[in-house]
């Protein structure tokens, strides 16, 4: 058993730790990360298209956590909207999109935490890491870091995309 299973404040510290690790690892790379934005430029072509459900029925879920989705959702996408990705830049959807907190108006929606289904601020926006991932994929550039999900809480014969090929988010 980890130190983490054993006591919230072990779950806790550990996570703040974490936070603090990137903090420092992210600083020495900071002139590398994509935040160049450009919203006027319409591109010619398209390197990628999914679509993706944004209200489904998901268990015994509240559907109202559906609706918090999409407002979180929004917000993020808000902030990598236009982001232009150079060469030799690394996108960072946390270093673009941020903590999820009330004061940015994100709000609670369905998220994945130590095995189980629970609700928190932000919730949701794994959708958009997803996307995000897949898109990648199918571009020459280079994946450096992903996380799946630990589990599949909705098995759903409708899956267009098979379980473990999308991307977790937590910060």
């Amino acid at each position: 058993m980890r130190l983490s299973e054993i006591h919230p404040i072990f779950y806790h510290a550990r996570i703040e730790q974490k936070r603090l690790f990137r903090a420092i690892t992210d600083f020495t790379k900071r002139n590398q990360f994509a935040k160049t934005r450009d919203l006027t430029t319409t591109f010619p072509f398209t390197c990628k298209k999914h679509q993706s459900l944004l209200r489904r029925k998901l268990g015994n879920s509240d559907p109202q956590l559906q609706e918090n989705k999409i407002t979180n959702l929004k917000i993020a996408t808000s902030k990598i909207d236009g982001v232009i990705i150079r060469p030799g830049e690394t996108f960072s959807f946390w270093k673009l999109v941020g903590r999820t907190t009330k004061s940015k108006g994100y709000i609670e929606g369905m998220q994945l935490k130590m095995g189980e289904v629970k609700t928190g601020i932000g919730g949701g926006i794994c959708q958009l890491a997803n996307l995000l991932y897949w898109m990648a994929l199918h571009t020459p550039l280079v994946v450096v870091e992903r996380h799946h999900h630990s589990f599949d809480p909705f098995p759903d014969s409708g899956r267009t995309l098979p379980f473990g090929s999308g991307a977790s988010v937590f910060l």
